[in-house]
């Protein structure tokens, strides 16, 4: 999986919704004994003190502003892995930056490629819920979302196959909220961590914390997928044990785009950075060796 290159891509990595950085510890070890320097991200809905304001393209702009443009500036590459919800804001950072388009302008460093796994892939202008039709999932009761008057936070329940019996959603008051507006998921090891053992279950619930569900209404800005200086530099990772985003609805999400992309699967369910990292990062490694075959 070594890669000998001395100018290999700084691979930056931004968590799903509820997540943060700190998911993905187990991953950036293998991709750092691969030689690759890292970024793991931490959006600024996640958790976020004014979440009722919170939005997908802030998210974008945190993206491009604390990690790409930064690197960029210093004449280096980007490789940007996107998982779940972080597929949307990150789309929106990466618009222009396509390391080919910036060679055409004289310009060095540029986004090599974008790896999105068991991502939501959303039109320009649409918000993150566009995935589930324009509205919140069927599991979820829309009389539990939050206002400035509420003093709770509730549980989401993502998107599940249509045999499985709706989860409704419920209020909880919890500790850890900063103020009115979060989001968390109901039943996150059985949907996020199911081929995880209990241990490792608790240790990845642990991490988790209420996201804005401002972030998943708000409308996101055009994907860089969809440029014509990503073909054969946009690759989809598809978790095909995964509940939570099922292979069914990767697949919709996939056919919708009308864009080419490079596939490859994994079996693993919702969150393969913790159940097979050693797998996922040889899947990226590769992804970022195929990407380099691209004129």
């Amino acid at each position: 999986m070594a890669s000998s290159a001395p100018s290999l891509p700084t691979i930056i990595l931004v968590p799903g919704a509820c997540h943060s950085a700190a998911c993905f510890n187990a991953i950036l070890q293998h991709l750092h004994t691969a030689g690759f320097p890292t970024q793991a991200l931490t959006l600024p809905s996640l958790n976020s003190s004014s979440p009722n304001t919170a939005t997908c393209a802030e998210d974008s702009a945190f993206i491009l502003e604390t990690a790409i443009l930064p690197l960029l500036n210093e004449g280096k590459d980007v490789l940007l892995i996107g998982h779940s919800y972080s597929s949307v804001p990150i789309s929106g950072s990466a618009l222009g930056l396509s390391k080919s388009r910036r060679i055409r302008e004289g310009k060095e460093g540029g986004v090599v490629g974008l790896v999105f796994m068991t991502a939501f892939l959303v039109p320009g202008g649409e918000a993150t819920v566009f995935a589930f039709g324009g509205n919140d999932p069927p599991q979820q009761r829309n009389d539990t979302v939050c206002s400035a008057s509420t003093n709770t936070h509730f549980y989401i329940s993502p998107l599940i196959p249509l045999h499985s019996p709706p989860i409704r959603a419920k209020q909880k008051r919890s500790s850890n909220q900063p103020s009115p507006g979060l989001a968390v998921f109901e039943n996150p090891a059985e949907l996020f961590y199911p081929d995880l053992p209990p241990s490792s279950q608790k240790q990845y619930t642990d991490l988790l914390q209420p996201h804005a569900y401002n972030a998943f209404h708000t409308q996101c800005l055009p994907p860089a997928w969809a440029e014509d200086d990503f073909k054969g530099r946009r690759a989809y990772i598809k978790c095909m044990a995964d509940i939570a985003v099922p292979p069914v609805a990767q697949q919709a999400m996939l056919d919708s785009t009308g864009v080419e992309w490079i596939v490859r699967e994994i079996e693993a369910a919702h969150s393969p950075f913790a159940s097979k990292p050693e797998e996922l990062a040889r899947l990226i490694v590769g992804l970022r060796d195929e990407f380099e075959g691209v004129a």
